[in-house]
């Protein structure tokens, strides 16, 4: 599948959350993603660099949302009730990164009210000695803002078919895209450290044939066709790891893992 990555840098502020002071303000770039990104599953992952001072990013993960409202459409070319794509895409954002654990370190806030919660029950249970025997909430340096900002149908569409002594056969193929933004936030100014743009195609394939047989007086036909689609939810979840490798690269070149 074609993935492109589009990177919007954005400058780091001075004393930052726990980040040091940025590097001069560089312009936009667009990183066109090599085959390498979109390695198989029997193919080697390109390596990220370690952090330089062995110390992982507290980074707080909020529900990831849905902002297109595209729904799934029929085949009748109607508008469905479900909706196109994962309305929180938070799971697999927090996985992502938790795929670097030498970077960093995830705490959950799309579910904090419920942890809130069982630290309630505990107060009430062990009273002053709850904060002893439970700790204190881990605070994020960093916050990862995902979001899903939209999603573009048959982008591109193809088709072919051929018959030959009444044996035929024909293929379609349509393409929609999707585009996932992942921003890197500073707890402390409020400051957008870093910004991704991913675009991930969704591909449809459709292949029907033909046979037709006179026999005598009888006329014979036979007809087949199959239909393969890409699950939304695979190409989404390929889309946010993308994002978060992509931003752990430009993240590790702005200097937030050296002290």
């Amino acid at each position: 599948m074609l993935l492109r990555v589009s990177v919007l840098s954005a400058a780091l502020a001075a004393g930052c959350a726990t980040l040091l002071p940025a590097p001069a303000v560089r312009p936009p770039a667009v990183i066109e993603a090599a085959p390498a990104l979109a390695a198989g599953p029997n193919e080697p992952e390109p390596a990220v660099a370690p952090p330089q001072n062995g110390r992982n990013l507290i980074v707080g993960v909020y529900n990831c949302f849905d902002s297109t409202g595209q729904r799934k459409v029929t085949k009748a070319g109607q508008a469905d009730f479900s909706n196109v794509v994962l309305q929180d895409c938070g799971p697999f954002l927090s996985a992502a990164l938790r795929s670097f654990p030498q970077h960093y370190r995830v705490i959950e806030r799309g579910r904090l009210d419920d942890v809130l919660k069982e630290r309630q029950l505990a107060q009430a249970m062990y009273g002053e000695q709850t904060r002893t025997l439970i700790g204190n909430l881990l605070i994020a340096d960093v916050l990862m803002l995902g979001q899903i900002v939209s999603y573009d149908r048959t982008v591109a569409q193809s088709a072919g078919g051929i018959a030959i002594n009444a044996v035929g056969g024909s293929v379609e193929q349509v393409s929609d895209t999707l585009t996932f933004n992942l921003r890197a936030v500073s707890t402390k100014s409020g400051e957008v450290l870093n910004e991704v743009l991913v675009t991930k195609t969704v591909e449809s394939l459709q292949a029907n044939g033909h046979v037709l047989k006179i026999i005598g007086l009888d006329v014979t036909s036979l007809e087949f066709g199959a239909a393969s689609n890409e699950p939304a939810g695979i190409a989404l979840q390929q889309a946010v790891y993308l994002a978060v490798r992509t931003l752990t690269g430009k993240g590790s070149a702005a200097g937030w893992w050296v002290d």
